[in-house]
This record gives structure tokens, C-alpha cells and sequence, in this order.
């Protein structure tokens, strides 16, 4: 937790933003990852980063996620299953 503390006590960034939405999600506490998710909308790599990095069942089973991805127009992540012998 004292990481989170210092990354919280830069200055303010999308970066820094989406940087602390990962520490979150990892930890388990939804509500801030979606604070610094909302933060962190301006940066470049928001959408991959909804999208692809942080799509696990517990992100995609909050309400919230929906929202995020209807805002930019994505669709929801098709289950990440892969079998070569269909």
C-alpha cells in the first residue's frame, strides 16, 4: 500500500492514472480501480487498457465495465479460449 501511496501523491497524469487503476484491480478494491479508470480516460492506451489488460472476470462481472465500454463504442471481450481441435 505504500506504493499506491506514493504513485497517489504524483502529480495528477493519465499515465500515473491508469498506473494506479492496475494497482487497484490488482489488490481487489473495484471502486478505486474505476476512480483512476475514469481518470485515466485521455490516455492513448485507455481502450486496450479496458479492453485487453484488465478484462478478467471479476472487472467483467461489475456493471461498471459495461459503461466504460459503450462510452467507446467497444464491444464486450469474447472469452479468451482457445481449442485447435474444434
Amino acid at each position: 500500500l505504500k506504493v499506491l501511496e506514493e504513485v497517489e501523491n504524483l502529480p495528477e497524469s493519465s499515465f500515473f492514472n491508469l498506473a494506479l487503476a492496475s494497482m487497484y484491480h490488482a489488490s481487489g478494491n473495484m471502486d478505486k480501480t474505476f476512480e483512476y479508470l475514469e481518470k485515466g480516460k485521455k490516455h492513448a492506451w485507455y481502450p486496450w487498457f479496458i479492453r485487453i489488460y484488465l478484462a478478467d472476470e471479476k472487472l467483467l462481472q461489475d456493471p461498471r465495465y459495461e459503461g466504460l465500454l459503450r462510452e467507446l463504442n467497444l464491444p464486450h471481450p469474447a472469452p479468451l479460449e482457445y481449442d485447435p481441435d474444434p
